[in-house]
């Protein structure tokens, strides 16, 4: 989600209040901030879960190939 969608119609609207339309600002950016942090928890996690897949076949290979050669 690109950086321009946080600033929104209903933050920029015409507001006698400055701090509504700055608290709504901050909000509107700690909410994508927080979609960022899950999206890069997510991509770690799969990261993870794919190196220890990894690892775990290349063990059971060797494990094998040990057996195999026995």
């Amino acid at each position: 989600m690109p950086p321009f969608f946080l600033f929104s119609r209903f933050c920029l609207s015409p507001v006698k209040n400055i701090k509504a339309t700055q608290k709504c600002l901050e909000k509107k950016i700690s909410l994508w901030l927080n979609k960022i942090n899950l999206m890069d928890l997510k991509i770690l996690l799969l990261f993870v879960f794919v190196l220890m897949n990894s690892l775990l076949i290349f063990l059971l290979g060797v494990f094998r190939f040990r057996q195999a050669s026995t």
